[in-house]
């Protein structure tokens, strides 16, 4: 890992049929000793990519407020961090978490996604 940089997991989880879902974050050091973590349940009628973004945003928000500045965001879903990675506008349904995720990283000295 890179000096300086906590790694941020984070996944989210839904079960078909139920408005409950789930976001899971864990932070480690460069040394990948346990820095944190936090689940929030919420009641939504996300699908799993929008569940996926929620997790991205509260494992930045949840790194932004324990004071990291370097961060490696990583999470299991790929077009959520091509989403992320992306230079042209956000358009259609995940475009507000798409933009709140973006704001978020742009909060960090430094951040890698993958």
């Amino acid at each position: 890992m890179f000096g300086g940089l906590y790694k941020i997991n984070v996944d989210g989880a839904l079960k078909n049929g139920d408005s409950i879902r789930g976001v899971g974050v864990v932070v480690r050091n460069e040394c990948g000793d346990f820095m944190g973590a936090c689940v929030k349940p919420m009641q939504a009628s996300y699908g799993a990519k929008q569940t996926k973004l929620m997790a991205a945003i509260e494992g930045l928000r949840f790194a932004l407020d324990m004071g990291y500045t370097g961060a490696i965001l990583e999470m299991d879903a790929k077009e959520c961090i091509t989403g992320i990675l992306s230079t042209e506008k956000c358009n259609g349904t995940d475009s507000l978490l798409l933009e709140e995720v973006k704001c978020l990283v742009s909060k960090f000295r430094v951040a890698l996604c993958q």
